[in-house]
């Protein structure tokens, strides 16, 4: 038996494995607990279209050499070559696995199907345990519209997907490869899943960190009883044929135990970036974008005038007071970015419409000249049959065996049918680079690329020899070389994982809207179609990858009164996910409309921090209600999180530090929405009357014996975007503060030892002072621009 450890850091369970050279199975485990039984590794090569079999033969293995311990490799001898197995140790208590194939036989190789570093046989999953009632699977989409969650074992592997979507639409939402079963506990997840149990209180996260050869996934079968439950990690090579006397590795799989919380997804976030080469993340610029207000009738005209009341022009619709003083131009909105509707069909991107007579570049000529980064709106793996290319270049289509275009789906705004474009092509390719280096050229340097999906379809390629998931990756590579490093890219409707390392912005939801859902979408528990609800219940789950992967994109927050459904409750809930998820942040409205409300959100959304997000209640609720980001003003560290009411009824919730992952202690509570401070906590707090679909934005300081900012009305981040300075001094604190409007600041400072205090503004404004209790104080002043505060104690508390 052959055996490696990867040694925990504090708070995690340390990852072991142990190898049964004679059966070739291995046991993994979490500290002394046994997570998988009797786990096997192996290759599967294809025999037909939907069917395969195993390359790889029972028997045993041997040990090929010894690094000292971090990594373990064996071997197994076939007829055909060698199976090669690959544990590594990493930090934190978690390993790494690989499976691998060399194939030496003078035959021809076979096309591989997947390569399989996990197999979990059935009672492999927690032997020993009795019942599978307190098990979750969490299950991860294909792309930003695919649904994801963690589900109860008894709910059917179509839970989260639209049960009545025709089978030849099924690539708009989810993986064509991936198979979809209505039986209970059957659950396919897109390179990476989880499993917890809630009862024992542990999980484990298992998931591929590699996405540039194959379009892994995992499969989770959850039994009626343990001994029916199984898993397996495949990575998809599509047929790929290894080249003899080569190693074909599996993309590595990552083993990652932990407990309830979020450490071990954000320990495999970690493990992700770190494969890919992320180092940090590059977090993309405020922008507005004419989609969700002009849709594709957006003309040229629209563009610019929005772009002049950013600039601080008087609106020429109306007679909003804040629009004549020019505030706008103070918001800090960097992006003017033209969504669908400049292009006479979808595909052929460089020429345009009536609506943008002028070109393209003309356009983005003037956004430049206003200080703006212009920003555009491609589906580069798209085409319609009205377009120029679908007409003149059909054989870059992605086309079935039989030679037929391949459906990639539906779209009612371009009235019809659309299609996918062959990745592997390298005509394809070139128009690709002379489509984006041109627009680069014009100017524009912000890129949203949309309903990506349309390039991983099914079908013969014109190379087989590349997999769906380096096509597309090089696909995309190129697109990164032509518009250039310091280029920005944000990316929906595509393989969540796959631009890793070359993308900025990955969203991480389904499309918002102007309403918060469809009548009809509870009945159908439909979680795909447009919708602020179903958009957020998407976000919350996908959290942890904001900010350690990409910069998470949560879709665009719309701050209108006019034309739209949205209460006024429901554009706060959507305002305050947008600033806790601390990923990307678009506008999309026409700013004309806004009048004091919406002008008022915008500006307490901006500038927008960025945190570090989780979804602390994943595995308690199947719809979780909180959302927490780890947030650093000038003083420090705290936490902003989100408590919401998914309810059409007002709401009393009690929130506890454990529900939110807050660590045992006494926490200063302030609420945004209210104003209130709810005082020193150290084990729940109470938010009552939260309204329908309404939600509470509380900032939570750790008690200290130091002096903090713990409560700001100035931006919903309340300290990380307005706090510029905070020191503290022989008298007290002196503290700078920024608002991008005129407005009366309200900030909550704890005081410790200051029986009273007095507040001086550098600006001579009046500051207004109220006790609240014993060293917490409310100051009040108005603030236009910068303004900096001198605190001074007095007294003993």
């Amino acid at each position: 038996m052959y055996e490696i450890e990867s040694r925990a850091s504090s708070g995690s369970a340390r990852a072991r494995l142990e190898f049964k050279a004679f059966t070739g199975t291995f046991d993994l485990y979490a500290g002394e607990i046994v997570v998988f039984a009797g786990a096997s590794a192996g290759a599967l090569k294809t025999v037909k279209k939907g069917a395969s079999e195993r390359l790889d033969t029972p028997g045993a293995w041997e040990r090929a050499g010894d690094d000292g311990g971090s990594t373990l490799d064996l071997f197994k001898q076939e007829k055909w070559g060698r199976v090669l197995f690959r544990v590594e140790a990493r930090t934190s208590g978690t390993l790494v696995l690989r499976v691998g194939l060399v194939w030496e036989s003078e035959d021809e190789p076979p096309p591989v199907e997947a390569l399989v570093p996990l197999r979990v046989p059935p009672g492999g999953i927690w032997p020993g345990r009795e019942s599978v009632k307190n098990w979750r699977a969490y299950v991860h989409g294909w792309q930003c519209w695919s649904p994801t969650g963690a589900l109860k074992a008894e709910r059917p592997g179509n839970q989260l997907l639209l049960c009545f979507l025709p089978r030849r639409l099924k690539s708009m939402l989810w993986n064509p490869t991936t198979p979809v079963s209505s039986k209970r506990g059957k659950f396919e997840s897109e390179w990476f899943t989880a499993l917890a149990d809630t009862c024992a209180r542990d999980s484990v996260v298992v998931g591929f960190t590699g996405v540039t050869q194959a379009s892994s996934r995992m499969s989770v079968r959850l039994g009626r009883k343990p001994e029916q439950s199984k898993l397996e990690a495949i990575a998809l090579f599509d047929g790929k044929r290894p080249t003899p006397g080569e190693v074909m590795w599996s993309e590595p799989l990552a083993f990652v135990p932990g407990d309830l919380t979020s450490a071990n997804f954000e320990r495999y976030a970690e493990m992700l970036a770190l494969e890919q080469g992320v180092s940090e993340v590059r977090r993309t610029p405020a922008g507005w974008c004419s989609w969700y207000n002009y849709f594709n009738k957006v003309t040229a005209d629209d563009v610019l005038e929005n772009l002049e009341m950013l600039n601080g022009a008087q609106c020429k619709k109306g007679s909003d007071p804040f629009l004549h003083d020019g505030e706008l131009a103070k918001i800090g909105i960097d992006v003017v970015q033209i969504d669908d509707g400049y292009s006479p069909a979808i595909g052929d991107w460089l020429e345009t419409n009536e609506s943008f007579s002028a070109g393209m570049e003309t356009v983005a000529q003037k956004i430049a000249a206003k200080g703006k980064i212009p920003g555009i709106w491609v589906a580069p793996f798209t085409v319609t049959r009205k377009s120029r290319i679908f007409k003149e270049h059909k054989d870059w289509v992605q086309r079935d065996r039989k030679g037929k275009p391949v459906l990639a789906g539906f779209n009612p705004v371009w009235k019809g049918r659309f299609y996918g474009l062959d990745l592997t092509n390298p005509e394809v390719l070139d128009w690709l680079r002379e489509v984006f280096g041109t627009l680069a050229r014009y100017g524009y340097r912000f890129f949203k690329l949309d309903f990506m999906a349309g390039g991983f379809l099914e079908g013969k390629r014109h190379d087989s020899t590349l997999t769906r998931a380096e096509a597309g990756r090089r696909a995309l590579a190129a697109i990164r070389e032509s518009v250039g490093k310091d280029a920005y890219i944000m990316a929906a409707g595509g393989p969540v994982l796959l631009g890793i390392g070359i993308l900025d912005s990955q969203r991480v939801s389904s499309d918002v809207a102007h309403y918060w859902r469809e009548a009809y979408q509870p009945f159908l528990r439909e979680r795909v179609s447009l919708g602020v609800r179903n958009s957020l219940r998407n976000t919350l789950p996908r959290a942890f990858l904001s900010g350690r992967v990409f910069d998470g994109d949560p879709d665009c927050l719309m701050a209108r009164s006019t034309g739209t459904k949205l209460t006024g409750t429901e554009r706060r809930t959507l305002a305050s996910v947008i600033a806790v998820f601390g990923g990307s942040f678009m506008l999309s409205d026409d700013l004309s409309k806004w009048g004091d409300e919406g002008f008022s959100l915008v500006a307490k959304s901006l500038p927008h921090a960025h945190g570090l997000p989780i979804c602390p209640d994943l595995w308690e609720r199947e719809i979780p209600r909180f959302l927490v980001s780890k947030m650093n003003d000038p003083a420090g560290e705290y936490r902003l999180a989100l408590a919401i009411n998914w309810s059409a009824k007002r709401r009393d919730m009690r929130v506890s530090l454990r529900e939110l992952g807050l660590e045992d202690g006494r926490w200063h509570a302030c609420e945004f929405w209210s104003g209130q401070y709810l005082r020193e906590v150290t084990e729940d707090v109470s938010l009552p009357g939260i309204e329908p679909h309404g939600c509470a934005l509380l900032r939570f300081t750790k008690a200290s014996e130091s002096a903090r900012l713990i409560g700001s009305n100035i931006n919903l981040s309340q300290g990380a975007a307005e706090l510029v300075a905070f020191e503290r001094t022989a008298a007290g604190v002196s503290l700078s503060l920024r608002s991008p409007i005129k407005c009366e600041a309200v900030l909550t400072l704890s005081l410790p030892g200051a029986a009273e205090i007095k507040v001086t503004a550098v600006s001579g404004t009046t500051v207004r002072v109220e006790k609240l209790m014993t060293a917490i104080y409310k100051v009040k002043f108005d603030i236009d621009g910068e303004e900096r505060l001198e605190v001074s104690k007095s007294g003993a508390s």
